[in-house]
């Protein structure tokens, strides 16, 4: 790639996904692959955003798994095939800049399953996560000239045929796998918590080199065929290396690059000593491990590091964490009051609410569940899932969709278009999916509580479970300075701190939706 490439690597890129996904258009060999290269790096920031997204927005971390000894547990490939169709669906409306995010964050569901840590679980594993994670960060640069010395790939083949996305992603975490307790085995913790390069051992950075240049490679075929679906030309694109600097705060990108580094130096530092103290790891367990953890101890009990002879028997299959496609990039909630009458009552995407039923008294969060109340069930009727208000329930009631069960067995693609409403999207009836789902199987939430968690991009109970009450709170914070975030207030009193961690316990005492 070109210097400008160069520059744009290495002022934005400041974690393994920023590095893999920008890597992954040095391979595209697609028609037009120069044209197409040039539209994501004048994109950049939507692309790298999306990159990122689902560890710092959605953190839906079990969908960023597959542990394939498990019966191939987690939820990665759904996620992919989700923003894969949504990637070429504004590639086919020449949205370019939602194109580029939705790519970005299919980059991660694809490459996430393709780090070996991704496809399993053990102790082991979870004391050195993180800071293995970091080594591969800092190390990137060698590992990327090592696959060009000969290390790497020569090419990915895809497979073919309906469900072809998510066989790819399936096949990765294969790969992947076949090096999870040699890495565990091999790293350093002990170097790498000083200088994270050097907890990787010669194999582990040959290991490491070839994943990384599969990813890379792989993810280029991925986009190749999201734009040749897409049936779109790429745009003239008039980015220069000049006109690049032109706008760039170069002193800036270089400040929150340091900070960073700094943070994921002492949060590595902070794990090394707690295991160093006691032997294992609970304090500073890393939210991401925290989630998947508890997700997976919904099936067994959390394994011991095996040998890799000795593959664990496969428990039940269970259904992937339902993450739905977010709202566009960077777009900003519409005014109810610029919709027509009858669009106005609750369709602000995604964070509109029908009036609730006055605040009850919370129950101290160290309740049983068995006292615990639910205020959604899965027989209610639609009216009474979050966000959906009289005139709405009558037209979803019109297409078929009459109870709340109905509206989470539906599929939000076909109930957006059924309702033939420019406000009413596949996103935004996700949203509702998404906000109905956590309020059946938490106990004592209401809708409006829903809706917070969902505009916040807690979407499932195991978010929430693995949540820290502050990170919520300032997210919700932040939201509430919205218009958006007042719609769903309707005058009542803000969530605090106090509500928020009854939010988190009660989560962790959820039913399963088949007892909704």
């Amino acid at each position: 790639m070109n210097l400008l490439f160069r520059v744009l690597f290495s002022q934005h890129c400041r974690n393994t996904h920023h590095k893999m996904a920008l890597d992954a258009l040095c391979h595209l060999r697609c028609k037009h692959a120069e044209s197409w290269q040039e539209l994501f790096l004048k994109h950049h920031t939507p692309y790298l955003n999306g990159s990122k997204a689902p560890d710092t927005q959605f953190k839906d971390f079990r969908n960023h798994v597959v542990h394939v000894r498990d019966n191939h547990w987690g939820g990665a490939p759904q996620a992919a095939r989700r923003w894969y169709d949504q990637t070429v669906g504004f590639l086919a409306r020449r949205d370019w800049t939602n194109a580029c995010y939705s790519a970005g964050v299919l980059s991660h569901y694809y490459m996430d399953p393709i780090q070996p840590f991704h496809t399993g679980q053990s102790e082991e594993e979870t004391k050195i996560h993180r800071a293995a994670e970091w080594s591969i960060n800092k190390a990137y640069q060698d590992l990327r000239a090592i696959a060009q010395a000969g290390t790497g790939v020569d090419d990915v083949e895809l497979p073919h045929g309906e469900g072809w996305l998510e066989a790819a992603v399936r096949q990765g975490a294969e790969k992947a796998n076949a090096h999870y307790e040699t890495l565990i085995e091999r790293y350093d913790f002990r170097k790498g918590v000083s200088d994270p390069p050097s907890g990787l051992d010669t194999t582990s950075r040959e290991i490491l080199a070839e994943l990384t240049s599969y990813a890379t490679i792989g993810f280029a075929r991925v986009l190749e065929r999201a734009l040749h679906d897409g049936q779109a030309e790429p745009p003239d694109v008039n980015l220069t290396l000049h006109t690049y600097l032109a706008t760039v705060e170069v002193p800036i990108q270089w400040v929150v690059g340091r900070m960073a580094d700094a943070e994921e130096r002492a949060t590595v530092r902070a794990i090394y000593d707690e295991i160093q103290a006691t032997g294992k790891l609970s304090a500073n367990l890393p939210e991401e491990s925290r989630a998947v953890r508890a997700a997976f101890a919904e099936e067994k009990s959390f394994p011991a590091i095996r040998p890799s002879s000795s593959p664990a028997a496969k428990p039940a299959g269970q259904e992937p964490t339902e993450q739905r496609p977010a709202a566009r990039y960077s777009a900003a909630p519409v005014d109810a009051q610029s919709r027509d009458d009858d669009e106005n009552e609750n369709i602000a995407l995604p964070l509109a609410r029908t009036t609730a039923p006055a605040p009850q008294p919370r129950k101290p969060a160290a309740q049983e569940s068995s006292e615990l109340r639910f205020y959604l069930e899965f027989d209610d009727e639609i009216e009474a899932a979050p966000s959906i208000g009289a005139k709405t329930a009558r037209r979803l009631t019109r297409i078929g969709l009459r109870t709340v069960a109905d509206l989470l067995d539906a599929d939000a693609t076909q109930v957006a278009a059924k309702m033939n409403s420019k406000w009413i999207t596949a996103e935004l009836v996700g949203d509702w999916q998404d906000q109905t789902r956590l309020a059946c199987r938490i106990p004592q939430i209401r809708g409006h509580d829903a809706q917070f968690l969902v505009a916040t991009g807690y979407r499932d109970v195991e978010a929430v479970a693995a949540a820290d009450a502050a990170d919520i709170l300032e997210a919700v914070s932040e939201l509430l300075e919205t218009s958006a975030g007042q719609r769903i207030l309707r005058g009542g009193t803000a969530p605090d701190s106090a509500e928020i961690s009854n939010w988190i316990s009660w989560a962790r005492q959820a039913r399963r939706l088949q007892a909704a």
